[in-house]
């Protein structure tokens, strides 16, 4: 999928070289995948270079190239400027969410998670974030509630059901809770680091962060700066990490 994203793009540029949406998806890519951080920072400038400036290339510069680097209040800023453009899209709304919530600002994210989800989001990303959101400031019962609500939406997505196992486990759910823990080796190594992590089990957690950076999974760069990844960065073998997807100076 990645290959072909890059050849499609690298072919819009042939015939329209500052096409922005192709620089926007090799921009996304250079970042999420091949962990070059120059490339994604010039690619993203030409998408961004044309005025006035596509709300899409905004929302992904800010969500690809600017959370993964810790950037959060010139993330929030791109995305404000996107929805003002466009001040009903669900989905954009969800992302904004994402970025309070990559950012350590709970209560935020679970006030854009909760516009996306009036205005039509009907993903299970805006439950999760709410769920985790919760969780993080210890209501658990609202945190129970909402990422049960995700898991039915996405009972495929790796993280939706590796939270709702820990939320599980908590609850003294043992039965449900090993049934969906044993789904989790199979599917994205984001679901068991989600599991690991909440359960602070750090060093398996990084067991599979490190699978995830192998694989170039794009959760990897995206949580790199994220709040609730600190346990991660405070780990000695965080370096190593942060070394392989180039990262420039991500603190603990």
């Amino acid at each position: 999928m990645v290959l072909l994203a890059r050849a499609e793009a690298q072919k819009a540029l042939e015939l329209f070289p500052s096409e922005p949406a192709a620089h926007r998806v090799l921009g996304a890519i250079a970042a999420m995948h091949d962990y070059d951080w120059k490339e994604a920072e010039e690619q993203f400038r030409l998408a961004r270079a044309s005025e006035p400036v596509h709300p899409g290339v905004r929302i992904a510069y800010a969500l690809y190239y600017l959370v993964p680097l810790g950037r959060f209040e010139e993330a929030l800023q791109e995305q404000a400027e996107a929805i003002a453009q466009d001040p009903l899209n669900a989905v954009w709304r969800t992302l904004r969410a994402a970025t309070f919530f990559f950012a350590g600002m709970y209560e935020r994210a679970i006030s854009e998670a909760r516009v996306g989800i009036d205005l039509g989001d009907r993903s299970h990303l805006p439950h999760g974030l709410i769920a985790e959101s919760n969780f993080f400031q210890g209501r658990f019962a609202e945190s129970r509630e909402s990422a049960e609500e995700a898991f039915r939406v996405a009972p495929w997505d790796a993280v939706a059901t590796g939270f709702l196992t820990h939320v599980l486990m908590q609850a003294g759910e043992k039965d449900r809770a090993q049934e969906l823990l044993a789904r989790l080796p199979g599917m994205m190594p984001s679901g068991m680091v989600r599991y690991l992590l909440v359960a602070s089990e750090i060093d398996a957690a990084i067991d599979w962060y490190e699978k995830g950076v192998e694989q170039q999974q794009p959760f990897a760069a995206l949580w790199a700066s994220a709040a609730f990844l600190k346990p991660l960065r405070s780990s000695p073998r965080w370096p190593k990490l942060a070394k392989m997807m180039n990262l420039p100076g991500i603190a603990s």
